[in-house]
């Protein structure tokens, strides 16, 4: 990914595909975020909190500085997979402006939990995907929710 200025000068390059993390300084504290794409071609961070906005020029990016994340026990995704996969979700942070209702697609062996849900506004779907450890904070299922 490469932000240019004004004058097409490259003023950031981050070597970040769609997916990944990188960090971002956001508030003036650097907070790990993903690059996430909509149906539209376009690009937005998406944090561990659901929080998403558009990079910025003015923004300061770096890669992460984190080590490989361990695979995450086959029993505990066996249950994970069981009880959420293929459900209707709702959210309980707002993404892309506002609480979403979903489906969890999958959740992978190294506990990113993939979801995809359709805004009202474009209808054009989107995936978003976050630690496994998370779920119970980021969705509910749609049955159980209020």
């Amino acid at each position: 990914m490469t932000l240019r200025g004004r004058q097409r000068t490259e003023v950031v390059t981050i070597s970040v595909a769609v997916g990944e993390n990188f960090e971002v300084k956001l508030r003036g504290q650097w907070c790990q975020v993903c690059l996430a794409s909509g149906g539209y071609q376009g690009r937005y961070y998406l944090t561990a909190c659901g929080e998403c906005g558009r990079l910025a020029l003015g923004m300061e990016a770096r890669p992460c500085e984190e080590t490989q994340p361990e695979p995450v026990g086959l029993v505990v995704l066996d249950q994970a997979r069981a009880l959420w996969v293929g459900k209707a979700v709702e959210s309980r942070v707002p993404l892309a402006g506002g609480l979403v209702r979903g489906v969890v697609r999958e959740i992978t062996e190294w506990g990113k939990v993939v979801l995809v849900y359709t805004p009202r506004l474009n209808e054009v779907p989107v995936i978003v995907s976050f630690p496994l450890e998370r779920v119970g904070q980021v969705l509910a299922l749609a049955s159980v929710a209020a």
